[in-house]
């Protein structure tokens, strides 16, 4: 008992960490403008449904697709790869680019690369420090609150369906 108490407390820092690192990164990047590089993946699964985490830190409350940088020297789709197995505890093998995209976010000039995939099955095994919540969701009735970038790519997936 007295283990999982030290977990859970852990845990619970963690979080606090990513929440406060998060918001010190925002005031570097206003000052810096910093040229970053993500990665976001579009996983599906056999229904059609496309899978969105709710993060520990930023807006706690919109749904995203998962992702998150991609490091020094790191190709993009090395890191969607790196990204999915460590959110989600999940190995995805086949990768599709569909697209990238250029701009200033949150104070920092961004390139995006987006990949799409097919889930391996099972449950999501969410990182509890980074992602709050994990949940399938069918792309033409999204939850109300999702990410600017999420809705953009939902809109067009649903397009072209």
């Amino acid at each position: 008992m007295r283990s999982l108490r030290r977990r859970v407390r852990s845990a619970a820092l963690l979080r606090l960490g990513y929440r406060v690192a998060y918001r010190a990164l925002a005031v570097w990047a206003f000052l810096r403008r910093p040229r970053v590089r993500g990665c976001m993946v579009l996983l599906s699964d056999d229904l059609g449904r496309v899978l969105l985490v709710r993060h520990t830190y930023g807006d706690r409350q919109a749904w995203e697709l998962p992702g998150g940088w991609v490091e020094r020297d790191e190709d993009p789709v090395e890191a969607a790869r790196r990204e999915t197995r460590e959110e989600l505890g999940a190995d995805v093998v086949d990768w599709e680019r569909v697209g990238a995209v250029d701009g200033l976010w949150h104070f920092k000039r961004e390139q995006l690369s987006y990949y799409a995939a097919r889930w391996p099955g099972g449950e999501p095994r969410v990182d509890p420090v980074e992602i709050a919540e994990a949940a399938w969701f069918d792309p033409a009735s999204p939850p109300e609150r999702l990410g600017v970038g999420t809705r953009a790519v939902l809109g067009a997936l649903h397009t072209l369906r």
